[in-house]
Protein backbone atom coordinates (compact mmCIF):
# COMPACT_ATOMS: atom_id res chain seq x y z
CA UNK A 1 0.00 0.00 0.00
CA UNK A 2 1.48 3.38 -1.39
CA UNK A 3 2.73 5.30 2.01
CA UNK A 4 0.06 8.16 2.70
CA UNK A 5 2.13 10.98 4.70
CA UNK A 6 1.29 13.61 2.95
CA UNK A 7 -2.08 14.78 4.54
CA UNK A 8 -5.09 15.24 2.75
CA UNK A 9 -7.22 18.67 2.43
CA UNK A 10 -10.68 19.00 1.20
CA UNK A 11 -12.32 22.26 0.55
CA UNK A 12 -15.63 20.36 -0.40
CA UNK A 13 -17.09 18.05 -3.53
CA UNK A 14 -16.08 20.07 -6.22
CA UNK A 15 -16.74 18.50 -9.15
CA UNK A 16 -18.55 19.56 -12.91
CA UNK A 17 -21.12 18.05 -14.20
CA UNK A 18 -21.08 15.16 -17.45
CA UNK A 19 -22.79 15.96 -20.46
CA UNK A 20 -23.18 13.23 -22.27
CA UNK A 21 -22.22 10.38 -19.96
CA UNK A 22 -21.81 7.89 -22.66
CA UNK A 23 -19.21 9.54 -25.53
CA UNK A 24 -15.77 9.10 -25.52
CA UNK A 25 -13.50 11.50 -24.41
CA UNK A 26 -11.92 14.03 -27.09
CA UNK A 27 -9.82 17.25 -26.61
CA UNK A 28 -11.38 20.56 -27.16
CA UNK A 29 -9.77 23.77 -25.64
CA UNK A 30 -6.53 25.26 -25.08
CA UNK A 31 -3.10 23.07 -25.09
CA UNK A 32 0.20 23.04 -23.09
CA UNK A 33 2.92 24.98 -25.46
CA UNK A 34 5.90 22.53 -24.04
CA UNK A 35 5.54 18.82 -22.00
CA UNK A 36 8.64 17.33 -20.73
CA UNK A 37 7.78 14.14 -18.92
CA UNK A 38 10.18 11.14 -17.28
CA UNK A 39 10.00 8.56 -14.70
CA UNK A 40 10.86 9.32 -11.73
CA UNK A 41 14.56 8.50 -10.41
CA UNK A 42 14.72 10.53 -7.35
CA UNK A 43 12.80 9.28 -4.61
CA UNK A 44 11.56 11.61 -2.31
CA UNK A 45 10.49 10.79 1.23
CA UNK A 46 8.55 7.46 2.34
CA UNK A 47 8.21 7.22 -1.70
CA UNK A 48 5.23 10.59 -1.71
CA UNK A 49 4.93 12.56 -4.59
CA UNK A 50 5.80 16.52 -3.54
CA UNK A 51 3.60 18.81 -3.36
CA UNK A 52 2.54 20.13 -6.92
CA UNK A 53 3.54 23.57 -8.16
CA UNK A 54 0.93 25.26 -10.46
CA UNK A 55 1.42 28.55 -12.29
CA UNK A 56 -1.81 31.07 -12.63
CA UNK A 57 -1.22 30.39 -16.52
CA UNK A 58 -2.09 26.45 -16.41
CA UNK A 59 1.70 25.72 -16.18
CA UNK A 60 2.80 23.13 -13.64
CA UNK A 61 5.64 21.44 -12.66
CA UNK A 62 4.95 17.77 -10.48
CA UNK A 63 7.39 15.48 -9.12
CA UNK A 64 6.85 11.89 -8.91
CA UNK A 65 3.18 12.49 -9.13
CA UNK A 66 0.61 8.97 -10.23
CA UNK A 67 -0.84 9.19 -13.77
CA UNK A 68 -3.82 7.72 -12.17
CA UNK A 69 -4.10 11.23 -10.32
CA UNK A 70 -3.63 13.02 -13.39
CA UNK A 71 -6.63 11.45 -15.24
CA UNK A 72 -8.64 12.38 -12.14
CA UNK A 73 -7.98 15.68 -12.62
CA UNK A 74 -8.48 15.70 -15.93
CA UNK A 75 -11.82 14.27 -16.11
CA UNK A 76 -13.76 15.22 -13.13
CA UNK A 77 -15.48 13.79 -11.02
CA UNK A 78 -13.43 10.56 -11.45
CA UNK A 79 -11.38 9.35 -8.96
CA UNK A 80 -8.68 6.29 -9.08
CA UNK A 81 -10.41 3.85 -7.08
CA UNK A 82 -13.35 4.03 -9.34
CA UNK A 83 -11.73 3.93 -12.59
CA UNK A 84 -12.23 0.97 -14.58
CA UNK A 85 -9.28 -0.79 -16.55
CA UNK A 86 -6.47 1.54 -15.04
CA UNK A 87 -3.70 -0.37 -15.70
CA UNK A 88 -1.15 -1.11 -12.38
CA UNK A 89 2.08 1.18 -13.23
CA UNK A 90 -0.43 4.26 -13.70
CA UNK A 91 -1.24 3.50 -9.53
CA UNK A 92 2.26 3.11 -8.96
CA UNK A 93 4.95 4.36 -10.79
CA UNK A 94 5.75 8.08 -10.62
CA UNK A 95 6.60 10.99 -13.20
CA UNK A 96 8.36 13.98 -13.22
CA UNK A 97 6.17 15.99 -15.16
CA UNK A 98 6.72 19.87 -16.32
CA UNK A 99 4.63 21.53 -18.54
CA UNK A 100 4.35 25.14 -19.35
CA UNK A 101 1.50 27.68 -21.29
CA UNK A 102 0.78 30.58 -23.04
CA UNK A 103 -2.60 31.41 -21.36
CA UNK A 104 -2.52 34.46 -19.15
CA UNK A 105 -5.25 33.23 -16.94
CA UNK A 106 -6.15 29.34 -16.59
CA UNK A 107 -9.65 28.38 -15.41
CA UNK A 108 -10.04 24.97 -14.12
CA UNK A 109 -11.66 24.06 -17.35
CA UNK A 110 -8.76 25.16 -19.45
CA UNK A 111 -6.41 23.34 -16.76
CA UNK A 112 -8.82 20.24 -17.33
CA UNK A 113 -8.54 20.61 -21.18
CA UNK A 114 -4.92 20.85 -21.21
CA UNK A 115 -4.71 17.93 -18.91
CA UNK A 116 -6.20 15.89 -20.93
CA UNK A 117 -4.87 16.58 -24.59
CA UNK A 118 -1.36 15.99 -22.68
CA UNK A 119 -2.42 12.80 -21.57
CA UNK A 120 -3.82 11.81 -25.03
CA UNK A 121 -0.89 12.91 -26.78
CA UNK A 122 1.61 11.08 -25.21
CA UNK A 123 0.22 8.63 -23.16
CA UNK A 124 -2.56 7.58 -25.45
CA UNK A 125 -5.35 7.84 -23.12
CA UNK A 126 -8.53 6.70 -24.69
CA UNK A 127 -11.67 6.66 -22.30
CA UNK A 128 -15.14 7.02 -22.07
CA UNK A 129 -17.73 7.67 -19.32
CA UNK A 130 -20.29 4.97 -18.35
CA UNK A 131 -23.33 4.92 -15.32
CA UNK A 132 -22.79 1.71 -13.28
CA UNK A 133 -24.13 0.66 -9.53
CA UNK A 134 -20.77 0.74 -7.45
CA UNK A 135 -21.09 -0.40 -3.44
CA UNK A 136 -20.83 2.10 -1.04
CA UNK A 137 -21.67 3.69 2.14
CA UNK A 138 -24.17 5.52 3.90
CA UNK A 139 -23.43 7.91 6.00
CA UNK A 140 -26.44 7.66 9.42
CA UNK A 141 -26.59 8.92 12.77
CA UNK A 142 -25.44 6.03 15.28
CA UNK A 143 -27.94 6.96 18.12
CA UNK A 144 -31.89 6.86 17.62
CA UNK A 145 -32.01 9.79 20.19
CA UNK A 146 -29.95 11.47 17.64
CA UNK A 147 -27.04 12.17 20.48
CA UNK A 148 -24.02 13.56 18.62
CA UNK A 149 -20.37 12.36 20.02
CA UNK A 150 -17.99 14.64 22.02
CA UNK A 151 -15.84 14.94 18.27
CA UNK A 152 -18.37 16.48 16.18
CA UNK A 153 -19.93 19.64 17.59
CA UNK A 154 -22.02 22.24 16.02
CA UNK A 155 -20.66 26.09 14.52
CA UNK A 156 -22.08 28.60 13.10
CA UNK A 157 -19.91 29.42 10.16
CA UNK A 158 -21.80 28.65 6.94
CA UNK A 159 -19.87 26.67 5.27
CA UNK A 160 -21.91 26.27 2.55
CA UNK A 161 -21.70 29.57 1.28
CA UNK A 162 -17.95 29.51 1.95
CA UNK A 163 -17.56 26.70 0.26
CA UNK A 164 -19.95 27.57 -2.86
CA UNK A 165 -17.28 30.78 -3.04
CA UNK A 166 -14.21 28.85 -2.97
CA UNK A 167 -15.44 26.71 -5.80
CA UNK A 168 -16.58 29.64 -8.17
CA UNK A 169 -12.79 30.88 -7.31
CA UNK A 170 -11.77 27.31 -8.56
CA UNK A 171 -13.36 27.38 -11.21
CA UNK A 172 -12.06 31.21 -12.17
CA UNK A 173 -8.70 29.56 -11.82
CA UNK A 174 -8.25 32.26 -8.58
CA UNK A 175 -7.02 29.42 -6.49
CA UNK A 176 -3.14 29.58 -6.29
CA UNK A 177 -1.27 26.56 -4.99
CA UNK A 178 1.24 27.88 -1.84
CA UNK A 179 4.67 28.74 -2.63
CA UNK A 180 7.52 25.90 -3.79
CA UNK A 181 9.26 25.09 -0.26
CA UNK A 182 6.54 26.14 1.83
CA UNK A 183 5.85 24.09 4.51
CA UNK A 184 2.27 23.71 6.47
CA UNK A 185 2.29 23.94 10.30
CA UNK A 186 0.01 21.10 11.26
CA UNK A 187 0.13 22.78 15.08
CA UNK A 188 -2.19 25.27 13.87
CA UNK A 189 -5.61 24.05 13.10
CA UNK A 190 -6.94 24.19 9.55
CA UNK A 191 -8.45 27.03 7.37
CA UNK A 192 -12.38 27.29 8.34
CA UNK A 193 -14.37 25.21 6.50
CA UNK A 194 -11.61 22.81 5.69
CA UNK A 195 -10.81 19.02 6.24
CA UNK A 196 -7.68 17.33 6.57
CA UNK A 197 -6.48 13.99 7.28
CA UNK A 198 -2.85 13.82 9.50
CA UNK A 199 -0.99 10.45 9.50
CA UNK A 200 0.50 9.74 13.24
CA UNK A 201 3.76 9.91 11.96
CA UNK A 202 3.42 13.26 10.25
CA UNK A 203 1.22 14.06 13.32
CA UNK A 204 4.32 13.67 15.90
CA UNK A 205 7.22 15.41 13.19
CA UNK A 206 4.76 18.23 12.85
CA UNK A 207 1.70 18.42 14.49
CA UNK A 208 0.17 18.20 17.90
CA UNK A 209 2.87 15.12 19.13
CA UNK A 210 -0.49 13.23 19.74
CA UNK A 211 0.53 10.27 17.30
CA UNK A 212 0.25 7.73 19.41
CA UNK A 213 -3.26 8.41 19.35
CA UNK A 214 -3.78 7.38 15.49
CA UNK A 215 -4.24 9.50 12.38
CA UNK A 216 -5.98 12.69 13.15
CA UNK A 217 -8.97 13.60 11.04
CA UNK A 218 -9.94 17.75 12.17
CA UNK A 219 -11.56 20.33 10.62
CA UNK A 220 -15.16 21.96 9.95
CA UNK A 221 -17.02 21.69 7.31
CA UNK A 222 -20.57 20.27 6.08
CA UNK A 223 -21.77 16.57 6.65
CA UNK A 224 -21.35 16.53 3.03
CA UNK A 225 -17.59 17.57 2.96
CA UNK A 226 -17.44 15.14 6.01
CA UNK A 227 -18.88 12.25 3.70
CA UNK A 228 -16.42 13.12 1.11
CA UNK A 229 -13.38 12.69 3.77
CA UNK A 230 -14.16 9.10 4.88
CA UNK A 231 -13.87 7.97 0.97
CA UNK A 232 -10.37 7.69 1.37
CA UNK A 233 -10.35 5.31 4.02
CA UNK A 234 -13.20 3.72 3.44
CA UNK A 235 -12.06 3.03 -0.16
CA UNK A 236 -15.91 3.53 -1.29
CA UNK A 237 -18.71 6.53 -2.09
CA UNK A 238 -19.80 7.68 1.12
CA UNK A 239 -23.79 9.60 0.56
CA UNK A 240 -24.23 11.60 3.65
CA UNK A 241 -27.92 10.79 4.91
CA UNK A 242 -27.42 12.36 8.33
CA UNK A 243 -30.13 14.85 7.89
CA UNK A 244 -27.83 17.01 9.94
CA UNK A 245 -28.35 20.84 8.52
CA UNK A 246 -25.71 23.38 9.12
CA UNK A 247 -21.73 23.34 9.65
CA UNK A 248 -19.87 20.87 12.21
CA UNK A 249 -16.27 20.89 13.83
CA UNK A 250 -14.86 17.62 13.48
CA UNK A 251 -11.78 15.67 15.29
CA UNK A 252 -11.52 11.67 15.35
CA UNK A 253 -8.69 9.59 16.09
CA UNK A 254 -8.43 6.68 14.14
CA UNK A 255 -6.30 4.15 12.25
CA UNK A 256 -5.74 4.42 8.51
CA UNK A 257 -4.22 1.12 7.72
CA UNK A 258 -6.85 -0.98 10.26
CA UNK A 259 -9.71 0.94 8.24
CA UNK A 260 -8.51 0.37 4.64
CA UNK A 261 -6.63 -2.87 5.07
CA UNK A 262 -8.73 -4.79 8.08
CA UNK A 263 -8.21 -5.95 11.59
CA UNK A 264 -4.96 -7.72 10.13
CA UNK A 265 -2.74 -4.78 9.56
CA UNK A 266 0.02 -3.49 11.43
CA UNK A 267 0.02 -0.62 12.67
CA UNK A 268 1.62 1.71 15.19
CA UNK A 269 -1.11 2.96 16.98
CA UNK A 270 -4.07 1.34 19.14
CA UNK A 271 -6.42 3.83 17.51
CA UNK A 272 -9.86 2.25 16.09
CA UNK A 273 -10.54 1.88 12.49
CA UNK A 274 -12.62 4.72 11.38
CA UNK A 275 -15.60 2.74 11.42
CA UNK A 276 -15.51 2.26 15.18
CA UNK A 277 -13.89 6.17 15.74
CA UNK A 278 -16.55 7.45 13.82
CA UNK A 279 -19.40 5.80 16.22
CA UNK A 280 -17.61 6.13 19.37
CA UNK A 281 -16.29 9.96 19.17
CA UNK A 282 -18.83 11.39 16.41
CA UNK A 283 -22.18 9.68 17.27
CA UNK A 284 -22.33 8.38 13.53
CA UNK A 285 -21.92 4.98 11.79
CA UNK A 286 -21.87 3.77 7.78
CA UNK A 287 -24.57 1.43 6.74
CA UNK A 288 -23.40 -0.59 3.24
CA UNK A 289 -25.44 0.60 0.30
CA UNK A 290 -25.41 0.36 -3.39
CA UNK A 291 -25.26 3.61 -5.62
CA UNK A 292 -25.17 4.10 -9.71
CA UNK A 293 -22.06 6.32 -10.01
CA UNK A 294 -20.64 7.84 -13.14
CA UNK A 295 -17.52 5.49 -14.03
CA UNK A 296 -14.66 6.51 -16.10
CA UNK A 297 -13.53 3.36 -18.03
CA UNK A 298 -9.61 3.53 -19.65
CA UNK A 299 -10.48 2.03 -22.79
CA UNK A 300 -6.39 2.65 -23.64
CA UNK A 301 -3.35 4.20 -21.89
CA UNK A 302 0.45 3.22 -22.93
CA UNK A 303 3.80 4.23 -20.97
CA UNK A 304 4.65 7.49 -22.75
CA UNK A 305 7.81 8.16 -24.63
CA UNK A 306 10.13 10.13 -22.41
CA UNK A 307 11.68 13.03 -23.89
Amino acid sequence: MRRYMLPLLVFGLIGRAIAQVSTPTTHAGPTFDVVSIRRTTAITPFNAPSRPIVLPDGGMRLTNTRIMNLIASAYPPAIPKDMSGLPEWARTEGYDISATSSLSHATADDRAAMLRAMLEDRFKLRAHFDRRELSSFDLVLARRDGQLGPGLTRVETDCARILAERKAAEEAGEVTTPAPGQRTDYSMPPPPCAFRTISSSLRDMAGDKKGAEGDLLEGSGTMDSLAGMLRLPTRNLVINKTDLPGSYAVKMNFDMKSTMIGPSAVSTSNAASAFTALQEQLGLKLQRSRTEQVTLIIDQLERPTEN
